[in-house]
């Protein structure tokens, strides 16, 4: 699990090297687009996914790694222009950082009723409760997205916590670190 700047640097070697191996693997090319996330070296992660993309256009995971990149960076018109291409009612997911979008792009009725649909599908299927985590910290409510996040019971998701970017707004809110405190295992 990366927890750590240097194991950051280390996965993105890693990732180099596994796309030399394989130069036309979707999940390895997104995958480091992805890791490139993680240290905010956004116009990296977006160079790389859109090569990505240059192999399968219709590769929904790039997409949304792209959109997330682009909202980090913060082009979010860009990032709701690749999130709404992959949006259909079999994927959950994308409803949380659609939701998420456009609460960061001040449209707040838009987040709401994406809500509503992250709840509606809830009904259906199983939804973590990261994508609605995702939708409040983007409203700027962060003690309901905690609180969704509390209710977490995949512990990878949480250790991702501490170094993803879109967590970083909760990152000063003491019931997040307490949260952290529990999910990350202490360093040997």
């Amino acid at each position: 699990m990366i927890t750590t700047l240097a194991q950051i640097d280390e996965a993105i070697k890693e990732g180099e090297r596994a796309i030399e191996l394989d130069p036309f693997s979707l999940i390895i090319n997104t995958d480091l687009g992805s890791t490139f996330i993680l240290p905010r070296r956004y116009d990296e992660a977006i160079a790389q996914l859109r090569r990505t993309l240059t192999l399968d256009g219709n590769f929904t995971h790039a997409r949304e790694v792209l959109g997330t990149a682009l909202s980090l960076e913060g082009d979010v018109n860009a990032a709701i222009g690749e999130f709404e291409k992959v949006r259909d009612n079999d994927n959950c997911g994308v409803l949380g950082l659609l939701g998420w979008v456009y609460a960061v792009a001040g449209r707040r009725a838009e987040a709401m009723q994406i809500l509503q649909e992250v709840k509606e599908c809830g009904q259906k299927r199983y939804v973590r409760s990261l994508e609605y985590a995702l939708v409040y910290i983007g409203l700027g409510q962060k003690q309901t997205a905690i609180e969704y996040l509390e209710k977490s019971t995949d512990n990878s998701t949480l250790t991702w916590l501490k170094i993803d970017p879109l967590f970083d707004p909760l990152q000063d809110e003491p019931r997040f670190q307490k949260l952290l405190a529990k999910s990350i295992p202490p360093a040997r």
